[in-house]
């Protein structure tokens, strides 16, 4: 039977207890997502917006599709897209985009969204929760 060297079991161990902390340190990459978070954009949609309509702008103005037809990416700068509750019957979307976005790849994604003809209104760093009324 073969003994292990007390160095080498000792260098295991303090090996391994320099990569515990990091599997349990917080991911700097982790968003906080949901209504009470401040979204850069809310996207609220016309009331005669179809589902399908909605579904295809997500997929084509805030995403893109995979050239393999392996489903779709958010377009550059994009980090969150989800839904909101309605506001006056309007269905609507929040997007945040990554803190590395550039100004280009925000203003290209405004034009898309304004460009749309389901749009109704764009806020601008609101929390989805805070949205009351959409009069303008």
């Amino acid at each position: 039977m073969q003994r292990t060297c007390p160095i080498t079991t000792l260098l295991c161990v303090a090996l391994v207890a320099c990569f515990v902390p990091a599997c349990t340190r917080p991911d700097e990459r982790m968003y906080q997502i949901g209504p009470e978070v401040t979204a850069d954009l809310v996207v609220y949609f016309k009331t005669e917006a179809t589902h399908d309509q909605i579904e295809g702008f997500w997929q084509n103005v805030i995403s893109y599709p995979d050239p393999n037809g392996r489903g779709y990416s958010h377009r550059p700068g994009v980090g969150t897209v989800g839904r909101v509750e309605s506001v006056e019957n309007h269905e609507g979307i929040s997007i945040e985009f990554f803190s590395n976005a550039t100004d280009a790849e925000r203003a290209q994604l405004r034009r898309g969204i304004d460009a749309s003809p389901i749009v109704f209104t764009v806020l601008e760093n609101i929390a989805p929760k805070d949205v009351k009324t959409l009069k303008r």
